[in-house]
This record gives C-alpha cells, sequence and structure tokens, in this order.
C-alpha cells in the first residue's frame, strides 16, 4: 500500500528524487507547488509566504455573505484535502522513516568510535609532546645559556686585552722615550676592539663594547681615542717637515706610523697631490694673458723661472721620499718588518713616486701651455697668445737651455744613496724573492716635449730664414 501510495502520490514521486530528511527546504516547495495546483485558484494567493490573509477576509465580506460562505467551503475542502495528501505521504515514507532509525543507530555506534579514536590520538600527541618538545625546550634553553655564556666570555677576553693594550700603549708614550711607531701598531689593534660590531643582545662580536656600556672603560677609550688622534696628526707633521727638509729620519717615523696604522697609500697619495699642486701653483697662466702684448714673454719668463725652482727642490722631496720607501725593501735602515715598497704597488704607485710625481706635474704643465700658446700653429687662438706664441718660438733656443739645465741639476738628486742605490738602479731581486724599481728619474723627453710644438715652428722660421 505504502509503495503504491507514495508511487501514485504526485508530492511522494517529488519528494522520492531526494531525502526528507535532508532536504527539507526542497520538501516543503514541492508540496506547496503540488497543493497549489490542486486547490481551487482563488485559494492560491493564500500559499503565498508574503501574502496577508487579512485582505483576503476583507474581500471575501465585502462580496457579501455568500462569498464569505462559500469561501469557508472552499477552506474546508482545502484543509480536508492538505490533510488527506498530508497522511498519504506519511504513510508512504513510513517504512523509510523505520529503515532511517536503524541507520541512525548504526550511525551512533560508528561515531562513538570515531571518538574513541580521537581520544586515542590526543593522549598519543600528549605523550609524543612530552617526550619530544620538552626535551628540545630544555636543550633550547641550555644552548641559549651557553650563548650568552660564551657572549659574556669573549667580552671579558675583549676587556682584559683591551687593558694589556692600554698598559703596553701607555709604556710606548713614555713622556721620556716615545715610540710613536710602535704606539701606532697598539693603536691600530685597540682601534679594532674600540669599533667592534655589536651581536645579539647588544653584546659586541669580538670587541669591546662602546664605552657607554661599560663605565670602567669610558675613560681609557676616550684616552685611546685622543691619542690616536695627536699620533696621526704628529705623523702627518713630520711627514710634512720630512718633506720639507728632506730628512729620511723624520720621513722613516712617518711612514712606519701611517703604515702600523693601515694608511700609509692614503698619506703618500696626499703628499704627491700637495706636492704636485705646490710645484704647479708656481706656474700661473692668468699673470702672462693679463699681461700687455709687450709684456707677455717677460711675464712667461718669470713663471718659468719660479715653476723651475719649486720643481727643483719638489723632485729632490719626492726622490727622498722614494728613497726611504724603497729602503724599506731588504729591511735595510731598521726596516726589519716594513714592506713600504708593497703600499706602492697596491695603491697603484709603482714604480716609484717620483715618476708619478714627474709625469702628473708634466700634464698640467701641458695643458696650461695650450691655454698659453694653443696646441699647434693652426689651432684657433687670438691675437695674444698668437703673438706669444711667436715669441715663444722665436726664443725657444734660451727655452730649451733653460729646461735642459733644471734637467741636469736634477740628475744628481735623482740617484739613491748608499748600498740600495745598485740595487735599486739595477732592480735585482731584493727581500724575499721581489723584485725593487728603479726610482723614477725625470724623463727628458717628458719635459721638453710640452714645448715641442715651439721648436717645430722655430726650426720652420729658420728655414724659411735660410731660404
Amino acid at each position: 500500500m505504502s509503495g503504491n501510495s507514495r508511487g501514485n502520490s504526485p508530492v511522494g514521486h517529488r519528494l522520492s528524487q531526494s531525502s526528507p530528511l535532508n532536504q527539507n527546504n526542497q520538501a516543503s516547495g514541492q508540496i506547496k507547488a503540488v497543493l497549489r495546483e490542486r486547490i481551487d485558484p482563488e485559494l492560491s494567493a493564500l500559499f503565498e509566504e508574503t501574502e496577508d490573509v487579512v485582505p483576503y477576509v476583507r474581500a471575501a465580506a465585502e462580496r457579501g455573505p455568500d462569498h464569505v460562505l462559500r469561501a469557508a467551503q472552499l477552506l474546508e475542502k482545502a484543509v480536508n484535502r492538505i490533510d488527506s495528501e498530508l497522511h498519504s505521504e506519511v504513510v508512504a515514507c513510513h517504512e523509510h522513516l523505520l529503515q532511517n532509525v536503524s541507520s541512525i543507530d548504526d550511525l551512533d555506534r560508528e561515531l562513538g568510535a570515531v571518538r574513541q579514536s580521537v581520544d586515542t590520538i590526543k593522549d598519543t600527541l600528549m605523550r609524543v609532546e612530552k617526550e619530544t618538545l620538552d626535551p628540545f625546550k630544555v636543550m633550547k634553553q641550555q644552548v641559549e645559556t651557553l650563548e650568552r655564556l660564551y657572549a659574556a666570555s669573549d667580552l671579558i677576553r675583549s676587556v682584559l686585552r683591551f687593558n694589556l693594550s692600554v698598559k703596553k700603549l701607555r709604556a710606548q708614550m713614555d713622556p721620556h722615550t716615545p715610540d710613536i711607531a710602535k704606539a701606532a701598531q697598539t693603536l691600530f689593534e685597540m682601534e679594532g676592539l674600540l669599533n667592534a660590531g655589536r651581536g645579539a643582545g647588544g653584546l659586541p662580536e669580538g670587541g669591546v663594547p662602546n664605552a657607554s656600556l661599560l663605565s670602567t672603560l669610558s675613560a681609557e677609550a676616550q684616552w685611546v681615542r685622543d691619542l690616536s688622534k695627536e699620533i696621526r696628526d704628529q705623523a702627518r707633521t713630520r711627514l710634512r717637515t720630512g718633506m720639507r727638509n728632506q730628512s729620511k729620519l723624520d720621513l722613516n717615523v712617518a711612514c712606519q706610523v701611517f703604515y702600523n696604522l693601515n694608511c700609509l697609500g692614503e698619506q703618500l697619495e696626499g703628499a704627491l697631490a700637495e706636492q704636485v699642486a705646490e710645484v704647479d701653483d708656481n706656474f700661473n697662466v692668468k699673470p702672462i694673458l693679463n699681461a700687455s702684448v709687450s709684456g707677455q714673454l717677460t711675464a712667461f719668463w718669470g713663471q718659468l723661472t719660479h715653476f723651475t725652482t719649486a720643481l727643483h727642490t719638489a723632485v729632490k722631496r719626492m726622490v727622498v721620499l722614494d728613497q726611504v720607501v724603497w729602503a724599506s725593501a731588504d729591511g735595510s735602515e731598521g726596516h726589519l718588518h716594513y714592506r713600504f715598497d708593497e703600499v706602492l704597488e697596491d695603491r697603484g704607485l709603482a714604480p716609484s713616486l717620483t715618476e708619478h710625481f714627474w709625469r702628473r706635474l708634466m700634464q698640467n704643465l701641458s695643458n696650461k701651455m695650450v691655454q698659453l700658446v694653443g696646441a699647434s700653429s693652426t689651432s684657433l687662438l687670438d691675437a695674444r697668445q698668437r703673438s706669444l706664441r711667436m715669441s715663444l718660438a722665436s726664443e725657444y733656443p734660451k727655452l730649451r737651455t733653460i729646461l735642459l739645465e733644471v734637467l741636469q741639476q736634477l740628475q744628481p738628486t735623482s740617484r739613491v744613496g748608499g748600498a740600495v742605490r745598485q740595487m735599486v738602479m739595477s732592480g735585482v731581486t731584493v727581500g724575499a724573492g721581489r723584485r725593487s724599481s728603479a726610482i723614477g728619474l725625470p724623463e727628458r723627453q717628458h719635459l721638453l716635449g710640452v714645448f715641442d710644438g715651439l721648436r717645430q715652428e722655430h726650426m720652420k722660421g729658420q728655414m724659411d730664414s735660410s731660404q
């Protein structure tokens, strides 16, 4: 009966397509659709969820008692029909509901088994956490403690080393017998400690922390910084004094200090640039260009005289500095632990400071001569430049004589004295299998080449006059 009733019922047919237990909303909609088809169309508005029954009753009442009676009959008939449909549906789904009740019991047993498995897994996870994570946490804490102990130990060693270095530095800077060269080496090591980077937790990595971290070192650290500045200033003064007075002793001490402070290359480049600028300032083109046409040549000779005088002095200074630098190549003159020549090679100043000085100076002089008389006779020159070029071309023999005299004066000062002279000038092997480079002598062609255009114009003028 239930099977036939369910198969013949439109509502049952539609509900059979989906589970009434799992899709209640869908079944409710299907029932409403079926009822709307079966019941009188006048009552269809009552199946709308948003429809209010008051307007329907008011309309029936307004149409008269007969219509009210008819509406009551229709409603009663509809209620009976709906009740019959619901009864049929209940009967049709009875066996299916009974089957689901038995399935629910099975499902409950399965859920109980799942709960038991979950509880077992939770217990297992808690046991694993206790057996693995707890020892890991203990190990992690021990590692962190070990790191802090190591940092503290490293800090203590750094402080001890710093204190020993301070004691050593005070002995080296004894007021009666100060040794700034050795003190510079100690200072370089101490500056490395003071400037050491910070690690995790504010602790330094292999160095003394900032003075604010350890107040006991603040006074000593400040003394080290002040002494470092003082020794650097003394070394710069000695370098300039040694260059000016051509004193090998001062230059040697200054080079040792800067070598130990790991800044010799920068200081040698600075000394080289100062000498080039000093000589270059003695040949000023402005007085020549601003002079009258008749006074240009006189102004030129005056500037050239200043230039050659300064050049002679500067070359002697550079040669003495080269002698000090290259004397360390074989450990002579007390250079047992210094290799100043290696600094020249590392900074690209080999083979000698004198050669670099000479080449830079000749390049500057050549540029100034271009400003005065142009690069060649075909250059675009104004009347003043052309007049000066013609005057210098006619006076070229005098100019050449002056330049050759300057070169002749520079030759004796460009030799390295003592036993080092033979090694340096010949380039034989010195030291630990290294080769020393000869001190660059002022090259004649460099100086004369600056005025080569004037020489060619002078020769051209002589050929024209002979014809």
